[in-house]
């Protein structure tokens, strides 16, 4: 189990006992990005920067995803930005889940130090044992997906036996027509 960006349900008995439990990098300062539920890449920053330049570099790479966003400078500070632009001040960064890197571009590039490659070491050696565990995160499966409309080839909300789905125009639209009959294996 992984927790997320601030919980409401952090006051709850069951996930204060088991916060403390779930791993958490302590490579300082670094962001995190809610890729999906349960997932998280981490950029490390530079140590010498200020707060403000932190919170700086965390509101612009938030503008250039869009994907929750957490700046965290300490084991017990963190600062939350949603996916909506909010933000909130934290005692409890994310923790646990599945931590990746290397996969989304930082918005800005800084000197690269013997001691930021040292911590990348170790951010990497975590996210090598998180893969070695094996499995697979399920997202969720409704995202991106809208309820089928009355209209055309449809009754009450349900398709027609008669007729297949359309695809949407533009760029990558797939056709999902049946293939003819001679065409299948």
């Amino acid at each position: 189990m992984a927790l997320s960006l601030p919980d409401p349900t952090f006051d709850a008995e069951s996930t204060r006992r088991l916060y403390p439990t779930l791993s958490l990098f302590e490579g300082f300062p670094y962001l995190v990005t809610r890729v999906v539920p349960a997932m998280y890449h981490l950029i490390l920053l530079p140590v010498a920067a200020s707060e403000l330049e932190l919170v700086l570099l965390a509101r612009t790479q938030w503008r250039a995803n869009r994907l929750e966003t957490c700046l965290v400078t300490g084991a017990d500070r963190a600062w939350f930005i949603s996916a909506d632009g909010r933000d909130a001040l934290a005692r409890t960064p994310p923790r646990g889940g599945t931590v990746v890197t290397g996969l989304l571009k930082a918005a800005r590039l800084w000197p690269d130090t013997a001691e930021r490659q040292a911590r990348q070491r170790r951010l990497d050696a975590l996210a090598e044992a998180h893969r070695r565990k094996g499995g697979y995160i399920l997202g969720d499966p409704t995202k991106g997906g809208r309820l089928a409309r009355t209209g055309r080839g449809q009754k009450d909300g349900h398709a027609a036996s008669s007729a297949a789905p359309r695809a949407e125009s533009g760029a990558g639209a797939v056709s999902t027509r049946p293939r003819p009959s001679s065409a299948r294996s």
